[in-house]
């Protein structure tokens, strides 16, 4: 695709989620968007997949809003868009859970940390996490894994055996220090 082919598909895909989300989704995935464009540029990542992963990231929350949003979202992006970057499916499939250090690439890691650090994101431990996802991914993924947790607790809501798994590997990671 050239560069015009690019912008028509890429507003294409915002005219889709403007009419499909409510307007407080929609902004949050414009933001989560640009949040992973940056996070790709400071961490040398192409940043049309970043910016594209993070556009679509909630996309199936149109259809059903819960943790398998992600799944959902991947579907809709290959169905909707044609989508077939394994690696951009990936990472919409795996932005509200994660995987399990060493598993999660660098864009997992840039949607999932984009989507916890947008812009409308307004939590108390928010301009930390910001601050830390673009000096290091690993260490802010094993922050906002334990913040995710934290939140869950505190609603007093069952934590996903997936997201405390998550977790637990970037725990071990940030012990030994690597």
């Amino acid at each position: 695709m050239n560069t015009s082919e690019n912008t028509d598909f890429i507003n294409k895909i915002i005219q889709t989620l403007k009419r499909k989300l409510d307007r407080a989704k929609f902004r949050h995935s414009l933001g989560v968007a640009r949040t992973a464009r940056a996070l790709a540029e400071k961490f040398n990542y192409p940043e049309e997949p970043a910016y594209l992963a993070g556009l679509l990231h909630d996309f199936g929350r149109s259809a059903r809003p819960s943790l398998e949003h992600g799944q959902i979202s991947a579907s809709l992006a290959k169905k909707f868009f044609g989508i077939r970057d394994k690696k951009i499916l990936q990472a919409i499939q795996r932005h509200t859970l994660g995987a399990p250090y060493p598993l999660m690439t660098k864009l997992d890691k840039i949607i999932f940390l984009a989507d916890a650090i947008a812009p409308d994101r307004r939590f108390p431990e928010s301009k930390k996490l910001r601050y830390l996802a673009f000096r290091n991914l690993d260490r802010a993924m094993f922050v906002a894994c334990r913040n995710k947790l934290i939140y869950v607790l505190k609603k007093k809501r069952p934590l996903d055996h997936r997201g405390v798994s998550v977790y637990n590997s970037f725990l071990l990671k940030y012990r030994k220090g690597a």
